[in-house]
C-alpha cells in the first residue's frame, strides 16, 4: 500500500496528482519490458592497494572509493529496502548494509578526493517522483560468499542487482546510483535558558545517515536511479545471491562511461553528441543499438545531461519516453540523470 503523500512545497515538486501519475507510469513501463539480464556474483580478487582514511573508508585517487560494511538483511524488509548502506548509527531497520564507519564528513570527502568531483548535484525530493541529477556512479558489491567454511573467496556483483522489485517480481540488472552529495540545511535552534533561537546550519547526510538509497531521500549522499524510487516498500533484498546476514561487505565506487549519453534540452528534445534531435524512432534504433541482444553494455542505463534551466516536468516525461521506446524496441534500459 502506497505511504501517505507528504510532499514538501517547493517550486521544483510535482503536485499531488502528477506524483501518482508518474509513480504509476513509471511502473507500467518497467512491466512492460522485457526481463532484465540475469547477473550472477562472480568470483573477486583481492582488493589491494587502497590507501586507509578511516577505518572502513579506503581510496585509491583517479579510481575508486572502497566502503567496508556489515550485512544486515538476506530477504525484505518488509516495508521496503529504502537504502542500500547507511552509516553507522543510521538506519538498520531498512539498509541492505551498516558501513563500519559514522564520519559524515569524510565520507564526502573520499568521493571528492578519489573520484575529483567538483560540484553536488539535485537531489530528487522525498516522494516527488523526479529523478535526481548528478553525477553517475558504479557501485559494485563485493562479498564472502560462505563467510564459514570459505572465508578468503570473495565474490562481485554490481550493486543494484542485489535489489528486486516487487512490482515486477524481477532484480535490477547492473545499474549506476547517482552521486548528488547530500546537501545542508539551516535550522532555527532554541538557545537554552532563553527565549531566542540561533541559526545552525547542519550536513544532512549527518543526520540521516543514508549513504546510498534506493528511496528517494534528498540528504543521501547518492540518490536512487530506480524509476519507482518515490514508492519505499517496492524494493527488498534480492535473496537469490544476497549474502548471509553479517556478512562483510565492500562497496567499490568509480567512475563509469556511460554507454550512450545524450542531451536533454529545455523543449524536452534529446541530442545526441553530435547535435542530432533524435525522433522518437531514431531514440528507440539508438536503444536498440546500444542495449540490444547483440551489445554487451557495462550498465543497462543511458545517461541523459539535464541542466538546470531543464525542469522537473521535461526531465520526468523524458524519462517516460526513454522507457517507453526500450520496451517497444524490447530492451530493458533506463535513464539516470546528470547535470
Amino acid at each position: 500500500m502506497r505511504p501517505l503523500l507528504l510532499l514538501v512545497a517547493l517550486s521544483t515538486a510535482l503536485s499531488a496528482v502528477d506524483y501518482e501519475v508518474a509513480l504509476d507510469r513509471a511502473g507500467a513501463l518497467l512491466a512492460a519490458m522485457p526481463a532484465p539480464p540475469v547477473t550472477v556474483p562472480v568470483p573477486a580478487q583481492p582488493l589491494s592497494g587502497d590507501t586507509p582514511m578511516i577505518d572502513g573508508v579506503l581510496i585509491t585517487p583517479g579510481e575508486r572509493v572502497v566502503l567496508e560494511g556489515l550485512s544486515l538483511f538476506d530477504q525484505g524488509p518488509i516495508d521496503g529496502l529504502e537504502v542500500l548502506c547507511c552509516l553507522k548509527g543510521g538506519k538498520n531497520h531498512e539498509s541492505f548494509a551498516r558501513l563500519l564507519t559514522g564520519n559524515d564528513q569524510l565520507v564526502k570527502a573520499a568521493f571528492i578526493a578519489a573520484l575529483s568531483i567538483e560540484e553536488s548535484g539535485k537531489p530528487g525530493m522525498e516522494m516527488s517522483a523526479v529523478p535526481a541529477r548528478g553525477v553517475p556512479l558504479m557501485v559494485e558489491a563485493h562479498w564472502q560468499s560462505d563467510p564459514l567454511l570459505k572465508p578468503d573467496a570473495w565474490v562481485r556483483a554490481p550493486a543494484s542487482t542485489l535489489v528486486r522489485h516487487r512490482g515486477t517480481d524481477r532484480p535490477y540488472p547492473a545499474l549506476p546510483w547517482v552521486f548528488t552529495g547530500s546537501r545542508f540545511q539551516t535550522f532555527d535552534q532554541p538557545i537554552p535558558g532563553t527565549k531566542e533561537t540561533k541559526t545552525v546550519e547542519r550536513f544532512m547526510l549527518g543526520v540521516t545517515m543514508s549513504v546510498v538509497v534506493n528511496f528517494d531521500e534528498p540528504d543521501a549522499l547518492l540518490a536512487s536511479p530506480f524509476p519507482v524510487a518515490a514508492q519505499d516498500d517496492l524494493f527488498e533484498v534480492n535473496s537469490a545471491i544476497a549474502p548471509p546476514v553479517n556478512s562483510a561487505v565492500k562497496f567499490v565506487f568509480s567512475r563509469i562511461d556511460m554507454p550512450l549519453v545524450l542531451t536533454l534540452d529545455g523543449a524536452g528534445a534529446l541530442q545526441a553528441a553530435d547535435g542530432t534531435v533524435l525522433d522518437d524512432a531514431a531514440l528507440k534504433q539508438a536503444l536498440l543499438t546500444t542495449f540490444g541482444p547483440d551489445a554487451t553494455p557495462i550498465c543497462r542505463a543511458l545517461q541523459v545531461v539535464a541542466p538546470l534551466t531543464v525542469d522537473d516536468d521535461t526531465v520526468v516525461a523524458c524519462r517516460e519516453r526513454v522507457m517507453r521506446l526500450a520496451g517497444l524496441a524490447g530492451v530493458w534500459a533506463i535513464p539516470v540523470f546528470s547535470l
